[in-house]
């Protein structure tokens, strides 16, 4: 189930709770047996910066503007419990794209970055990079569901049949909590084929030279010989 809750955070004393409230979203089950009694309550205007070790791990949270404070006493009846909620936090998302998905070396192609906050929270100085081209461009703020597209041409190298590249998306929360993403693309290199070329000529050699020579004189006695036998006809 997701709930849009005023969450309480819990600071200090046994059986007493001050809660922070603000608007988040979170998943959460509703607590059992549970029995809230007001004790005080107050604004703080000034920003909360809280870094407390508790039970099992740390609590850190920072906040922005003037917050409602809210001390509690909390009782739970024999058997009872205080639920359980949890928070996507911050996450973060690249899809890398090209066009085209093939070229010849020299050709230009675009590479397209886009940069999704799919957390709960704003990210901040988000740093977006390619292991092969550099850095590509940084976005200052992304919100929650918020996305951003960023594009870079690309001149095919010769050499390589294919050449991948792979895109990172780094930012961080308002607690410096840092979050990472990436994704990659292939361009395919097409070679020109050069047509096969063409057989050296033969070298001309005395050799070559004695045959042809034979051969004609054999051709020109063959001739005389016809012409002789044609005249012989004639005179019988």
């Amino acid at each position: 189930m997701r709930t849009k809750s005023r969450k309480p955070l819990a600071l200090a004393g046994a059986g007493t709770t001050i809660a922070l409230v603000a608007a988040t979203v979170a998943l959460a089950t509703p607590p059992s047996g549970e029995t809230h009694t007001p004790l005080a309550r107050g604004a703080l205007i000034a920003p909360a910066n809280i870094n407390l070790k508790v039970s099992g791990g740390r609590v850190a949270m920072k906040t922005q503007g003037a917050l409602d404070a809210l001390m509690l006493s909390v009782t739970l009846a024999p058997g009872g419990n205080g639920g359980w909620h949890s928070h996507a936090g911050p996450a973060i998302t690249i899809v890398k794209t090209v066009s085209p998905l093939s070229g010849n070396p020299g050709d230009t192609v675009t590479y397209t970055y886009v940069v999704t906050n799919t957390g709960d929270t704003t990210l901040f100085n988000v740093s977006v990079d390619d292991d092969v081209i550099g850095h590509i461009g940084d976005i200052a703020k992304l919100a929650p569901g918020q996305s951003v597209t960023l594009t870079k041409d690309f001149v095919l190298p010769a050499g390589n049949p294919i050449v991948t590249n792979v895109g990172t998306a780094t930012g961080t929360d308002v607690l410096g909590t840092k979050v990472s993403d990436n994704d990659d693309a292939f361009v395919t290199i097409v070679l020109a084929k050069n047509p096969p070329p063409s057989p050296p000529p033969t070298a001309f050699t005395g050799s070559d030279a004695a045959r042809l020579g034979l051969i004609a004189g054999v051709l020109l006695a063959l001739g005389l010989l016809g012409i002789v036998l044609g005249r012989r006809r004639r005179e019988a």
